[in-house]
């Protein structure tokens, strides 16, 4: 008994999360009522997994941090430039399922854990530029909070091409490693 129980909290949790990015996608101003219909489940129970918007956006948040993690596995092993090329070809094409976060960001933020895991995924794009130069592969003279900073607004300014429509996921992917490589090399 217990184990369905358990079961069926985690179902209800994955369906609010997955109902969460659909409907976040389309408004990121969506109220919990939104989700409850699109998730299938009562705003009673919605409210018993997630008090506030604001943490159910952090859950989100830690969702994707998941996804993105679980897309990056098979850079272990890489460095330089052969992982920061491949963290473009990984990352661009699920930008779409995560653009919402970026106007959700302060709420997401907000969460310890939320903040901990972001400042991570900062620290392992820096150590892949500290391996980067240290192979000759980028300019040593860069800083690489520099080098990092300027990686993430590549990638983050392929992503707003890519929803505007303006560019296609192979374009972003090719036109984001060529910019940050001419630029940095």
């Amino acid at each position: 008994m217990t184990d369905n129980r358990d079961r069926r909290i985690v179902q209800s949790e994955n369906a609010i999360i997955q109902a969460g990015i659909k409907v976040f996608l389309v408004n990121p101003m969506a109220g919990m009522s939104e989700i409850a219909s699109s998730s299938g489940v009562g705003r009673t129970t919605l409210y018993r997994h997630f008090e506030s918007k604001e943490s159910l956006v952090q859950a989100i948040a830690l969702h994707c941090f998941d996804e993105i993690d679980e897309a990056l596995k098979p850079l272990h092993g890489k460095t330089g430039r052969k992982a920061i090329e491949a963290i473009f070809e990984l990352l661009i094409p699920v930008a779409n399922s995560y653009r919402f976060l970026n106007s959700l960001w302060p709420e997401a933020c907000s969460d310890p854990q939320v903040e901990k895991r972001a400042q991570q995924a900062t620290k392992n794009v820096e150590w892949l530029m500290e391996k980067a130069k240290k192979q000759n592969e980028i300019d040593k003279s860069l800083p690489s909070v520099w080098l990092t900073t300027f990686f993430e607004m590549t990638l983050y300014g392929a992503w707003s091409l890519l929803e505007s429509g303006d560019i296609n996921t192979e374009q972003a992917t090719v036109f984001a490693t060529r910019s940050f490589f001419n630029g940095c090399s």
